[in-house]
């Protein structure tokens, strides 16, 4: 591989594509990733951007594998040694029922559209950050969220948005999610090749596209934007959900 430019290097584009391809059609994340490693490779190999050895070879001398892969394996170690804690501290907490309590401490009786997004934006939110985990936070405010915004008459699709963009924005924030982290961690291994090193605050404070997600779910709860008119509470067009 050479240090200088080589226009064959955006054919390396089609490898986040491949990435992309295989999750619309509804393949998992990590048979998903791994499609899009497999074709960087290919492609790489493919445009003379690397040879086979510079994947993996072995050193002689110092009696040792070498190579592409193993930088990335031996770069991955700090992120993955955190992560470890990181979820140790999250199941603590989620034993100690902090989360539960949080849940239960919200009666979803029915009330204005605007006061039930607001709760379930911010019952959302703490659900995010105790969990550090979107998934995991809709999956344990989801049935609540579900019941509250029927009663308040708000229709399922803007329930699903409001819990997604809720989710989708605090990982990319805080410097103590994964992708923030992540983030830190790219520049930090890039430092060698002029990368300014930055740090998760830094990498969360410096995301314009989560900020203003942040900002656009707020002004659509301010100020109605997108809801529906408000009709029959709950509901007419959608069966009572269970207790």
């Amino acid at each position: 591989a050479g240090t200088g430019s080589n226009p064959a290097a955006f054919a390396m584009l089609l490898a986040p594509l491949a990435t992309f391809v295989v999750l619309w059609r509804g393949k998992g994340l990590v048979e998903s990733l791994f499609t899009g490693v497999a074709a960087a490779v290919a492609v790489a190999l493919a445009c003379g951007l690397v040879s086979p050895g510079d994947l993996i070879h072995i050193d002689a001398a110092a009696f040792r594998a070498e190579g592409l892969i193993l930088d990335g394996m031996e770069g991955a170690v700090g992120i993955v040694v955190f992560t470890i804690l990181l979820m140790g501290i999250v199941g603590a907490v989620q034993e100690a029922g902090i989360l539960d309590r949080v849940v239960r401490g919200w009666r979803p009786d029915a009330e204005a559209p605007r006061r039930a997004e607001l709760r379930i934006f911010g019952i959302t939110s703490v659900a995010v950050i105790v969990t550090t985990h979107s998934v995991m936070a809709i999956l344990a405010v989801g049935d609540l969220v579900r019941r509250a915004g029927h009663r308040a008459g708000i229709g399922r699709f803007r329930r699903a948005n409001l819990l997604d963009m809720t989710v989708c924005t605090y990982p990319f924030l805080l410097p103590f999610f994964i992708p923030t982290i992540l983030a830190s961690s790219a520049t930090a291994a890039g430092e060698a090749y002029g990368v300014p090193r930055v740090s998760a605050l830094e990498a969360g404070l410096a995301n314009p596209y989560s900020w203003a997600l942040l900002g656009v779910t707020l002004a659509a709860i301010f100020t109605g934007l997108g809801r529906p008119e408000p009709g029959p509470y709950p509901q007419q067009n959608e069966p009572e959900p269970h207790p």
